[in-house]
């Protein structure tokens, strides 16, 4: 999903369709790679070898690996906005080094369709920024609350059945949340977070973009790519 969002910002808006894959050999950076080179190509793009001719770099690389993969970056002469990652881990760099353009499920800075609201109490609670992992734990508790209260489940199977049959959540990200009945992933859009405005400067990446709109299974591994089936 994170991949998809990347490509459909970059590829398809931004027309950057030349994708240099940095990798660091972890099975994170594997699963990434092999991920952008399925949506690079779906979205009219070409990975290439030759990382000084490619309009974006994208690193392939564990959480822990992402400072020294932007610095290596920036060290070969790479503009800020022409790096590209997944996960928020890209939002924690040190000020002097932010760049990148980010992937994530979350934004502390969203304010559209009651985000500001839910990060602002957030914040009064905790004292931090509402992070990914903080808003799918709020997400999964309120999904499975409402989803108990709506279906009136007694029991396992039948939340499972209601969540199948697609009911709408609100997530407070613009669009109803669903599941996919045939790999349970949950439909939702995601954000870009990428270098802030020269005068903003001093501070992690800004959201720039929200991807997905209505067309959110085209975020994700289709399943005529996927080896996901539940047993009978």
């Amino acid at each position: 999903m994170y991949t998809d969002a990347l490509t459909e910002l970059l590829i398809e808006q931004r027309k950057l369709t030349r994708w240099a894959v940095v990798g660091d050999g972890s099975p994170r950076g594997a699963e990434i790679e092999a991920a952008a080179r399925r949506s690079v190509s779906r979205r009219g793009g070409t990975v290439t070898g030759d990382e000084a001719a490619a309009d974006i770099v994208l690193l392939a690389v564990d959480q822990r690996g992402v400072d020294a993969g932007v610095a290596r970056a920036i060290a070969g002469g790479r503009r800020p906005d022409r790096i590209a990652g997944v996960g928020e881990a890209g939002l924690r760099l040190p000020a002097e080094r932010a760049a990148g353009v980010w992937a994530v499920g979350w934004h502390h800075q969203l304010e559209r369709f009651s985000a500001r609201e839910l990060n602002g109490r957030f914040r009064r609670r905790w004292n931090a920024p509402m992070t990914e992992t903080s808003w799918a734990a709020w997400a999964a508790l309120k999904l499975v609350g409402e989803a108990l209260v709506r279906a009136g489940a007694a029991d396992g199977d039948a939340l499972v059945a209601f969540m199948e049959s697609a009911p709408p959540f609100d997530g407070h990200k613009g669009e109803p949340l669903t599941f996919r009945r045939w790999d349970h992933q949950l439909r939702q859009p995601l954000y870009l977070a990428g270098p802030r405005k020269r005068e903003d400067s001093g501070g992690p990446p800004a959201a720039v973009a929200d991807v997905g709109g209505r067309d959110l299974d085209a975020l994700g591994t289709a399943m005529a790519d996927s080896r996901c089936r539940f047993a009978p």
